[in-house]
């Protein structure tokens, strides 16, 4: 059994665990893909993230509503 004395070190192995890089296949197609976006593709997804509805990105970015269901779509 570890006792207090191994605090430290279980903390740190519990953080590394954690900040360490993901080989998981989801995690790297998913990074693939997202790699493949245009910056404008990139603003919309943010703004969708953010809560803001398509009228509202279309105001935002000054393009129509079409273009910003379809920049987020990734069409």
């Amino acid at each position: 059994m570890q006792g207090p004395d191994d605090l430290p070190a279980l903390t740190s192995r519990l953080i590394s665990s954690y900040i360490a890089p993901r080989t998981d296949p989801v995690c790297e197609h998913a990074r693939a893909q997202a790699e493949k976006l245009s910056e404008r593709q990139i603003q919309v997804a943010q703004l969708v993230g953010s809560g803001m509805t398509y009228g509202e990105i279309a105001e935002e970015l000054f393009i129509s509503p079409a273009p910003s269901r379809a920049r987020s779509a990734g069409r």
